[in-house]
């Protein structure tokens, strides 16, 4: 998806701006998942002639994360990849807390860089320990899930091999695809 203002159409309510001095969030996430459910997915489906039995997968990096979206649409997305999640979002943590988890048979898959808590912005700093409650959080609630740190800074990684992650959101968390999930892409990022 192309030409969205990633600050507003996927921040999930109204917040000041980070870093300081930057342009408040407009928290226009809901839309963005109505557009999501009624429009794009419906249409991708059709493209690929499937109508019964899917199962999709979210995955989102930083702003895109999908726990802002899929929580709403909780039904819709199976399985989550979160890469880099900004659980630092103002309130965020609060919410996940406060919401009720219904029992599901998909997965979550949690990646953070190990340097992500040395930020030199503030309101960042938290996002380990928000993502580590979020993690705990979620697999009180039944869901299955793995929270892994990487030894770079995911929001520096251009492209990431997220096939290892569809495989281990899928159940199919071997060896091999355990490795590839260690390992970054030459120039291209791999999408299903």
């Amino acid at each position: 998806i192309t030409g969205m203002d990633w600050d507003n159409d996927l921040t999930p309510w109204k917040a000041k701006g980070v870093p300081s001095g930057s342009a408040d969030f407009k928290g226009l996430a809901p839309q963005f998942l109505s557009f999501l459910k009624e429009r794009l997915i419906p249409e991708i489906e059709k493209e690929l002639n499937v109508s019964s039995g899917v199962e999709r997968t979210l995955a989102g990096v930083s702003l895109s994360d999908s726990l802002f979206m899929a929580m709403d649409g909780i039904d819709l997305f199976k399985n989550i990849i979160s890469l880099s999640g900004s659980f630092w979002y103002e309130g965020f943590l609060d919410w996940i807390k406060g919401i009720d988890v219904p029992p599901k048979t998909g997965r979550a898959y949690f990646l953070l860089g190990n340097k992500e808590a040395l930020s030199p912005v503030p309101q960042f700093r938290d996002v380990r320990v928000n993502t580590d409650e979020i993690v705990k959080y979620l697999a009180a609630k039944g869901i299955r899930d793995i929270f892994e740190i990487d030894r770079e800074t995911i929001i520096n990684m251009p492209f990431l091999d997220l096939t290892g992650r569809l495989h281990g959101c899928s159940g199919r968390h071997d060896k091999k695809h355990s490795d590839l999930m260690k390992r970054p892409l030459n120039n291209k990022a791999m999408f299903l």
